[in-house]
């Protein structure tokens, strides 16, 4: 699943700038947005170029109200920033909290890292002589789970990019976890499969078992 473009948290003075103009639906001048925000002018020129350049605001044309040239105004343009704050994190934590309350949680949640491991293999296009655990293992890395062979029928897990999400909903984090190992396995063609991701064997590490006999890519 792709990650957010940008972090989440306190908003940048670019954010600020543009959630100013948006909120005001006027045309202020730069010094009107300085004075507004408590930061230079020249901040605000920097920051305007850029939403210009995105098409968030645009110059609005003046009248001089005395002697030299009229203040540049803008406005905000009635579009959303394709790259402003984001937060996942709020949204998985919701969800996850939500299909906690399923009586069929840990199936939905299994359904979701199915569906994770079939929009990874699509980008892949992994070639059928492949070993289906070694392209297993390349998913779980690029998902940053940071895997280690543990042993000849387990995989070591240590990381995991749900954590924050662990101490209230750790039997759907699993749960995902396990669809995405168990669908990539089945789809490339593999007689192992996953039956059980133990959380936190020790400090740092939990570790996925799997059972069945290699009889693709590296036979036994």
């Amino acid at each position: 699943m792709p990650d957010a473009p940008r972090s989440t948290g306190r908003p940048d003075t670019r954010d600020r700038v543009l959630r100013l103009l948006q909120r005001s639906g006027a045309d202020l001048t730069v010094q009107q947005i300085a004075t507004q925000l408590e930061v230079h002018p020249n901040t605000v020129r920097f920051h305007l170029d850029t939403l210009e350049s995105r098409g968030l605001v645009h110059q609005v044309p003046s009248a001089p109200d005395g002697p030299g040239r009229p203040a540049l105004k803008v406005s905000a343009t009635e579009a959303m920033d394709p790259e402003g704050p984001r937060h996942y994190q709020a949204l998985a934590g919701a969800l996850a909290t939500a299909l906690s309350g399923s009586p069929n949680s840990a199936e939905l949640a299994q359904r979701a890292g199915q569906t994770w491991a079939d929009q990874v293999l699509a980008q892949r296009h992994p070639a059928p002589s492949e070993d289906p655990e070694a392209v297993l293992l390349e998913v779980l890395d690029e998902a940053s789970f940071a895997p280690v062979r543990t042993g000849e029928d387990e995989i070591g897990l240590r990381s995991c990019p749900f954590l924050e999400l662990v101490d209230s909903s750790e039997q759907i984090v699993c749960s995902v976890h396990l669809g995405l190992m168990r669908r990539t396995l089945a789809a490339l063609g593999s007689d192992r499969d996953v039956v059980r991701l133990q959380p936190f064997v020790r400090p740092g590490l939990c570790v996925a078992h799997l059972t069945g006999s290699r009889t693709r890519g590296g036979e036994r």
